[in-house]
């Protein structure tokens, strides 16, 4: 039946332009495009959701090829950065949820509710600070600052950035020392030098620290880590910093935030060691 509709829109396409010019080939051609309309509308509701599930499994699967070795990171930032332009970098933390492209924006509200395909999301994506420098390495802010939302209970196996609190275990933060964010330009990798909880007080989202400020933030978020990491930041350093709401003390979550910061490190490492960490025995406590 198919076959012969088809047949007879064809000859009547023929016709029309022997007969009827422009207008004649337009109104076969609506009648094309209403039979083709109808035809999806005849599918059933299961298949087309079928289909729906099948391309967004075929996304997902290709983001996974892409992660199989660190060149490929690359091409899933070439990928992203052809599917939303504000594309900055790929971020991924070894046997965590933490594995995606960053954004940035003007500011740092429009990302905050808002997915990587600009649509609204209540945990939005990860994005850096609206006034951190991209590129290679030497183009970076001495300071990058990503920011990601986490749920209201600090639970480990939440969405995006609640990830981070896998850090309040002392065997995963021996496990996993070390962050990769990359940019289209550079393949990164950072190791961590403190993970913390702190106020608003601490300048932890300046990106644009001079040496000495950005070793003083260093030294100070040092002593408010929960462990004692054997990596020093020296001036000249690069340091990468994720931020994301905490609900660990009785005060609002906008007022507190839990910390993991990381030094730029100076080749890329694709399988990094466990290392030695002693517990913090006193870290300084956040002031409210």
């Amino acid at each position: 039946m198919k076959k012969l509709l088809i047949s007879l829109l064809v000859i009547g396409i023929i016709g029309a332009i022997g007969t009827g010019g422009y207008f004649g080939v337009k109104k076969i051609m609506d009648m094309t495009k209403q039979v083709s309309a109808e035809q999806t509308a005849d599918q059933p509701v299961e298949e087309q959701e079928d289909e729906d599930k099948s391309s967004s499994s075929n996304v997902e699967i290709n983001v996974k090829k892409k992660m199989e070795s660190p060149a490929d990171i690359l091409d899933a930032i070439d990928y992203e950065k052809s599917q939303n332009k504000d594309t900055i970098g790929w971020l991924h933390i070894p046997n965590s949820k933490v594995n995606g492209s960053v954004l940035q924006s003007f500011d740092n509200a429009y990302y905050l509710r808002r997915d990587e395909r600009k649509k609204d999301n209540v945990y939005g994506c990860y994005f850096a600070d609206y006034t951190c420098n991209f590129g290679d390495r030497n183009s970076l802010s001495p300071n990058t600052v990503i920011y990601g939302h986490s749920d209201l209970k600090d639970n480990a196996e939440g969405p995006r950035f609640s990830q981070l609190f896998n850090y309040t275990d002392l065997d995963f933060a021996k496990t996993h020392p070390i962050i990769s964010f990359s940019t289209a330009e550079d393949l990164m990798t950072w190791e961590i030098f403190a993970v913390y909880y702190t106020d608003l007080n601490v300048d932890f989202a300046n990106s644009s620290l001079s040496p000495q400020k950005m070793v003083e933030l260093a030294n100070q978020a040092k002593v408010r880590s929960l462990y004692n990491y054997p990596v020093q930041v020296q001036e000249g350093d690069k340091i990468l910093t994720l931020v994301t709401c905490t609900t660990k003390y009785n005060v609002p979550s906008t007022e507190q935030r839990f910390i993991v910061m990381a030094k730029l490190m100076p080749e890329y490492v694709e399988n990094p060691k466990p290392i030695e960490l002693t517990k913090n025995e006193k870290p300084v406590q956040p002031e409210f």
